[in-house]
């Protein structure tokens, strides 16, 4: 039986050191924080919807987005 420490999966890292060598290519860097967050940028005008999020596919009881009660 496998102890506590040690990973069923060979891709893992074992250890501490071996976690902090493979730790830069896993996680998103400073950089790419920066860069998500620089494209998240609210919408405060009526009708505007935020880039990151899909547009919905129809409005409210299934009305036209074009609708006034279906608009965000």
């Amino acid at each position: 039986m496998p102890s506590a420490r040690m990973s069923l999966d060979p891709a893992a890292p074992n250890g501490e050191g071996e976690w902090q060598g493979v730790t830069p290519q896993w996680l998103p860097a400073v950089a790419d924080t920066v860069y998500v967050c620089s494209l998240i940028v609210s919408c405060t005008r009526s009708g505007e919807m935020a880039s990151w999020i899909a547009p919905h596919a129809r409005g409210i009881d299934s009305k036209p987005l074009e609708n006034e009660c279906a608009r965000p």
